[in-house]
């Protein structure tokens, strides 16, 4: 049975195969021209390129049907359905010509770790010293021993984080075949341990499709975390899918479907195609049966066709044209323009003449290279200064949710009752009630912190410390250009000097993960710097107090509380807010140093390794430069023999060059 929604996916595949096709060429011919840097950059554009996916992420509340929705979606029982609402980790379902389960390492490991991790496993992770530990094989129908933290005895193990941070499933199916990846996260109201991992994930995906139950839509925590995390933190465009639409009356229909869209509307930009009403169920067996009459009835032939249709034109797009766009300025503005000019150039003059040249270049090459190196102290200072603002925000942020601890809690009332005569699972379960409310109150002031404070604080760095250290790049490659023109022959002034190449050398740091040269990087960077210590405050705040909450819940169930038998309830309620609120504010206060030392050392890292990477563009700038001339010169002195073979090179390097660029137009415009 044979969907149309999958067309799309292989026009795709065989747009991204040609763009691929022509990088590879394009780098043969960079090659021969002695230009590294742009042969690499096009190396690493070309591994992109033919290794990108689409990446559709399955989120939401557990016991919504993710599970049966993923299975629907790829037509098979590929995943297994967990009966416990606590996986912990990322399932993601890739391509394989064989099924088989791999299961990937956190690095580094949670410094505390469930009991309950299987003895093969463990003894994996021991082999290599519970570092880097590299991916093993597991058995695919023993994959619920990893994605499920143990239900033990001991509260606290529920919260440990998983050593795990994912586990790879690879199936032979012709929907995953065509680039498509399917990641299941853990629902999102199991913990907010859990709920980071989901987070974590988000900024990877091509579209997050967030999955509701018709049977009760909207529920507090699902708008609770559309509110507070996926708009807070910028996730504008999740599909939402009502599932189990079958289960609702037709007369309620209309109903259930005028309040879903006033609910959700305002957390997607995506319109129409941002919410859609499913029978997974359904679906999944109409396709077993091969039953396309059934399976639009569904509801899941229009998300699965429609889907198809956004991933690649807005998605897809933006997958191929960057690429596309570097390609381009790289053969005309790098090899066209510059490089086959200059090399012509030189080649055609006398060896004593570009020798000559060459010397009186150096004072400027020298001047060149103290700049460089005077951008290199001047960002290690400029770093080195800021750490103590961002260390003194971060404290100063971890002091101030000690102090908001007491009003978080106060007004709390929980919806576990303790009665009259207390019980310890009662009690347990109001303070397991006060622990996830005080975890969600962290997070937020955490996310209004990041998005107040640390990113504008981040967005100043930029604008303080590497935007003048751009333009100081862009400056110093313009020199060494007009330094190039000279040596040739042919002197340019310095601010017209090859300004769309060094336009496209400084652009190309972001195609390699180097340093971001914009605003949405530096937000970017410190979304992830904030969230791991907002976590990893969370974590450490509610393990402390999980453990140090064991003698109160023996003396709840022993009714040693001294007050009336009308009041006890409510006096017992206090107690333990009481005593939550001074061992939470104690424990926040303990790790303030601490995590502000983990934000800062993060937030340098960041910013140095910006910083290395501008610096080493010069660097290797300067060297590649002077590997050209080096090899033109040994060319020339091999006599004229070698210097006609060699022009007769550029002339069919520069021929194929511009053929290139004629197939690059022609697939830019099929495209």
């Amino acid at each position: 049975m044979a969907y149309s929604y999958t067309d799309p996916y292989r026009a795709f595949r065989g747009r991204q195969a040609k763009l691929a096709e022509l990088l590879s060429a394009a780098r043969k011919e960079i090659e021969g021209l002695n230009l590294p840097q742009q042969e690499a950059l096009l190396e690493g554009l070309e591994k992109k390129v033919r290794s990108d996916s689409f990446k559709i992420q399955v989120t939401g509340t557990f016991k919504n049907g993710k599970s049966t929705f993923i299975n629907a979606f790829l037509g098979e029982d590929v995943l297994p359905a967990y009966a416990l609402p606590c996986t912990a980790v990322i399932n993601e379902v890739r391509y394989g010509k064989e099924k088989k389960a791999v299961l990937y390492f956190r690095d580094p490991l949670p410094e505390t770790l469930p009991r309950d991790i299987p003895k093969p496993v463990l003894a994996h992770m021991q082999k290599h010293n519970m570092k880097a530990v590299p991916p093993v094989i597991i058995p695919y129908d023993q994959i619920e021993r990893y994605v499920v933290i143990p239900m033990g005895a001991d509260p606290s193990q529920m919260l440990l984080e998983s050593p795990y941070d994912k586990v790879v499933l690879y199936w032979p199916l012709p929907l995953l075949a065509q680039g498509v990846r399917i990641i299941d996260s853990p629902g999102l109201n199991e913990h907010a341990t859990r709920t980071r991992v989901t987070m974590d994930h988000l900024s990877k995906a091509d579209a997050i499709l967030f999955v509701l139950s018709a049977q009760a839509l909207c529920a507090k925590e699902e708008m609770s975390f559309l509110e507070n995390s996926l708009a807070a933190q910028g996730f504008h465009d999740p599909i939402f899918v009502v599932n189990r639409f079958d289960c609702i009356p037709e007369r309620e229909k209309p109903e259930i479907m005028r309040y879903a869209k006033a609910k959700l509307d305002p957390y997607t930009t995506l319109g129409e195609r941002g919410l859609y009403f499913t029978s997974a169920l359904n679906a999944l067996e109409a396709k077993k049966e091969r039953n396309g009459t059934a399976l639009k009835a569904s509801g899941m032939a229009r998300l699965e066709k429609e889907l198809s249709e956004y991933l690649v034109q807005q998605k897809g797009q933006a997958k191929l044209s960057q690429p596309a766009w570097q390609l381009r300025q790289i053969l005309e503005n790098e090899a066209l323009e510059r490089a086959i000019p200059m090399q012509k150039k030189l080649i055609n003059s006398s060896l004593s003449e570009i020798r000559q040249r060459y010397e009186q270049a150096q004072p400027r090459l020298e001047l060149l290279k103290q700049q460089k190196n005077q951008l290199r102290a001047r960002l290690e200072l400029q770093i080195s200064g800021c750490e103590q603002q961002y260390y003194q925000a971060a404290r100063d942020s971890m002091v101030q949710m000690a102090e908001l601890v007491p009003q978080w809690l106060e007004g709390f009332k929980p919806t576990t009752k303790i009665g009259t005569l207390p019980t310890k699972h009662k009690a347990q379960m109001v303070v397991k009630e006060m622990l996830a409310h005080l975890s969600d109150q962290l997070e937020r002031h955490q996310i209004q912190w990041r998005k107040n404070t640390l990113t504008q604080m981040m967005l100043e760095t930029d604008r303080t410390v590497f935007q003048p250290a751009i333009q100081d790049v862009r400056t110093m490659l313009g020199n060494l250009s007009s330094i190039g023109s000279q040596v040739s022959g042919q002197v340019v002034a310095v601010a017209n000097a090859d300004q769309s190449w060094i336009e496209t050398a400084v652009r190309g740091l972001d195609q390699n993960g180097g340093a971001s040269v914009n605003e949405q990087g530096m937000q970017g960077a410190s979304q992830s710097v904030a969230k791991n210590t907002a976590t990893s405050v969370g974590t450490r705040v509610l393990l402390g107090l999980l453990s140090w909450f064991s003698p109160l819940f023996a003396a709840v169930v022993l009714g040693k509380f001294l007050f009336d038998t009308k009041k006890r309830e409510e006096n017992a309620l206090n107690k333990m807010k009481e005593e939550i609120i001074k061992s939470s504010r104690q424990i926040i206060l303990e790790q303030a140093n601490a995590s502000a030392q983990m934000l800062t050392q993060s937030l340098r890292d960041s910013f140095q390794k910006r910083a290395q990477e501008l610096v080493e563009m010069v660097e290797r700038s300067i060297q590649e430069w002077n590997e050209q001339l080096q090899a033109i010169m040994k060319e020339m002195e091999q006599g004229q023999e070698h210097i006609n073979s060699r022009l007769a090179e550029l002339d069919g390097c520069e021929k194929r060059i511009r053929q290139l660029i004629g197939h690059l137009n022609d697939w830019m415009e099929a495209s």
